[in-house]
């Protein structure tokens, strides 16, 4: 199979049809980072938890010894003391800002089309796309040489907005 690499802001890669057309960047520089900061990495131990039940939330107040403590429910099933809420807010901020300034907003675009499975979805890159545009703005959004764009920049920020 002949492979035809491709460049997108400095970063090389091709399609891998083999694999449905999976982009396989061929050098990568900081997408080992980006997995690890976003998935890899986990908070440390705090005053919260998350639970989906009462069993589980129960559990967690007597194992964290929270009994008397004032608790917060900040939606998605998480729950904590105001400063251990604090906490982990300050932990993903801190994640968040590395990730836009230690890796390449290009590459994440790449990662991310191929986690959410871009050739298969009816909505092509709208999720990757969206992550772009969360972490460095518009600017960049317009920037990155897209692949499966099924939506502008403006579409997907109007759909956002009507969700």
């Amino acid at each position: 199979m002949n492979i035809e690499t491709r460049i997108a802001n400095g970063v090389a890669y091709h399609l891998d049809w083999d694999m449905e057309g999976h982009i396989v960047i061929e050098q990568p520089k900081t997408v080992a980072l980006y997995h690890k900061l976003k998935y890899d990495d986990q908070p440390p131990a705090g005053d919260y938890f998350w639970a989906f039940d009462m069993e589980q939330f129960k559990r967690q107040i007597k194992d964290k010894h929270l009994e008397d403590k004032k608790l917060y429910r900040v939606g998605y099933s998480l729950y904590g003391t105001h400063e251990g809420i604090e906490a982990l807010e300050a932990y993903y901020a801190g994640v968040r800002k590395r990730i836009v300034a230690e890796c390449d907003p290009q590459e994440v675009y790449f990662y991310e089309c191929n986690n959410h499975e871009y050739m298969y979805n009816w909505d092509g890159d709208e999720e990757a796309i969206k992550l772009i545009l969360d972490y460095w703005g518009e600017d960049v959004a317009r920037g990155i040489k897209r692949i499966n764009a099924n939506y502008t920049i403006e579409e997907i920020k109007e759909r956002a907005q009507n969700r």
